[in-house]
């Protein structure tokens, strides 16, 4: 017989691989707190394996020659599942997806370009452009200028922000001043991604 404590929590079900519960002669689970003591008769080795969502496989040596048997664990009543990660904002994750269309040596130019990004939202909300064809423009030449000698490595990356913006304004998404600064501001958060290789 082999015993093994465990932090698990409230147990719900022990079943074996077919869906047959695991007779109580063969485990045994015992709850004290947030421990569980899981005796197996005749294993020679038992171990618990973690497999996310409140699962675990128990994994036990028993019998002679020894067989390797595994049994899954469902459990409840621990903190539950892991909170939902932020949703990341579509037009930041196109943003940081499009650099890919980008030469990597230009790609070093993306902070600069998001810093342009940014300085556009702000002049936006601080009322100083209200107007979506001097939105534009001024957008224009501040990546103009952010990007300088290197625009042409990423003339791939604004045409696909330009099919994107056009089909926001399409669908009524790209109206007014604020929803341009919010865009852009995720745009410059996209950009501002650190890219690991």
């Amino acid at each position: 017989m082999h015993r093994l404590m465990c932090n698990l929590f409230l147990v719900l079900a022990v079943v074996w691989p077919g869906g047959q519960l695991i007779s109580g002669s063969e485990l045994k689970l015992e709850k004290s707190g947030n421990a569980v003591a899981i005796t197996a008769d005749g294993a020679a080795d038992i171990n618990v394996v973690p497999m996310g969502d409140g699962r675990w496989a128990i994994v036990m040596a028993v019998g002679s020659p020894p067989r390797v048997q595994i049994v899954y664990l469902a459990v409840e009543g621990g903190p539950g599942p892991a909170p939902p990660r932020p949703q990341i904002p579509e037009a930041e994750r196109l943003a940081r997806e499009w650099l890919d269309l980008v030469v990597e040596s230009a790609r070093s130019r993306a902070p600069a370009l998001a810093a342009a990004f940014r300085s556009i939202a702000e002049r936006i909300e601080k009322g100083e452009l209200g107007d979506p064809a001097a939105i534009i423009q001024a957008s224009t030449e501040a990546n103009r200028q952010a990007l300088a000698g290197d625009r042409n490595a990423w003339l791939a990356w604004f045409e696909k922000l330009r099919t994107y913006m056009n089909s926001l304004a399409e669908t009524g998404k790209l109206k007014t001043p604020q929803e341009h600064a919010k865009l852009f501001k995720e745009i410059a958060n996209g950009l501002a991604w650190p890219r690991r290789r």
